[in-house]
């Protein structure tokens, strides 16, 4: 049995790590400049992915110069995607969040914002400007959109979904998404975690056919500098 030194011992080395690592991650990732700002940043309130952690980690270390990205809903992530060199065409309902982020587009980039109020224009406009190397399903109809990201992907390509683990059936039973894509023979990797300004972690996950090349030039593990001391 602990004396009551080596138990008051115990716990003084762990009040570090319970109160550090909350706060390292908090401000060393931005979630709190997230959640203050209510929109995907980083620390330094660059724009950031509205995805889990992990995968944001793990997308920043593949190389997208010259990688056509589709997204269906546009936002801070179509700024990243830039800012990482791909080619991003992304659709989306509203043209007031269009007109915001235009403002925000880094000169040269090579950004196409496309409005599409009408569901079904929303869900079939990319039809005719694949293939992408990159399709991200993050916005209104997944189901339906999912159907088309198989359609206009490139077959080295990949296919990210948002909030993975929602069932996203008309009737909230079962996985179609999911379904669908492993029956064609597609391999998926999960990314749970907490996303920016989020208060429940969630899932992200990449599905990608064996002949991809999403994963070519990708660097090594690395551990980006921290701002909290200790």
């Amino acid at each position: 049995m602990l004396s009551s030194r080596s138990l008051a011992r115990r716990l003084l080395r762990g009040i570090r790590p319970a109160v550090l690592g909350p706060l390292r991650f908090a401000v060393d990732a931005g979630h709190l400049r997230s959640a203050l700002l209510g929109q995907a940043v980083d620390r330094g309130g660059q724009p950031l992915l509205w995805v889990t952690y992990p995968a944001i980690e793990f997308l920043r270390q593949l190389d997208w110069r010259g990688k056509r990205v589709l997204e269906w809903g546009a936002g801070n992530s179509t700024l990243w995607w830039a800012q990482q060199g791909a080619s991003v065409f992304s659709v989306e309902h509203s043209q007031e969040w269009i007109d915001t982020l235009e403002r925000s587009i880094p000169t040269g980039a090579q950004v196409q914002l496309r409005l599409a109020r009408d569901a079904d224009a929303y869900v079939e406009l990319p039809r005719s400007h694949g293939p992408f190397d990159l399709v991200v399903i993050d916005g209104e109809s997944r189901p339906r959109c999912a159907e088309v990201a198989v359609e206009v992907v490139a077959p080295s390509g990949g296919i990210l979904l948002d909030n993975s683990e929602q069932s996203w059936a008309a009737a909230g039973e079962g996985f179609p998404i999911i379904e669908r894509l492993h029956a064609l023979g597609w391999r998926r990797v999960d990314f749970h975690g907490f996303a920016p300004s989020v208060a429940r972690p969630h899932c992200t996950s990449l599905f990608f056919r064996p002949e991809t090349r999403l994963f070519d030039l990708a660097t090594p593990p690395y551990r980006q500098p921290g701002i909290v001391p200790g």
